[in-house]
């Protein structure tokens, strides 16, 4: 009996971790895709299109925008890289700093060298 009360408190104290750490994670995941979005819009929607530029404001609510209209939920059996949920937490927020970057990168790319 008592295995099962430390089984159940070590469950939560990670579920509660993971939530106090993904918090501050999906703000600065959130802050990096506005900033994606500001760059991006600037370099191919303002030239192309005409429209003004976006505030770091407006890039970031069209980021929030945007992801929320476009998140999927991953029924498929987990990973093995993704048990727990910090873990999972983790891997998902870096992984979206990372595709921001590199996609603000490659639309400098594209600006420098075909626009």
């Amino acid at each position: 009996m008592a295995r099962e009360d430390d089984a159940d408190e070590n469950s939560l104290a990670r579920t509660l971790g993971a939530v106090v750490v993904s918090i501050p994670l999906s703000v600065v995941t959130a802050l990096v895709r506005g900033w994606a979005v500001a760059k991006l819009w600037g370099w191919f929607v303002v030239p192309v299109f005409g429209l003004p530029l976006l505030s770091y404001a407006a890039a970031f609510g069209l980021a929030l925008l945007t992801g929320l209209l476009t998140h999927q939920i991953q029924t498929a059996k987990e990973d093995e890289r993704y048990k727990g949920a910090f873990n999972r937490t983790f891997i998902v927020s870096t992984a979206s700093v990372i595709l921001s970057v590199v996609t603000v990168v490659t639309g400098k790319l594209v600006v420098l060298w075909w626009l």
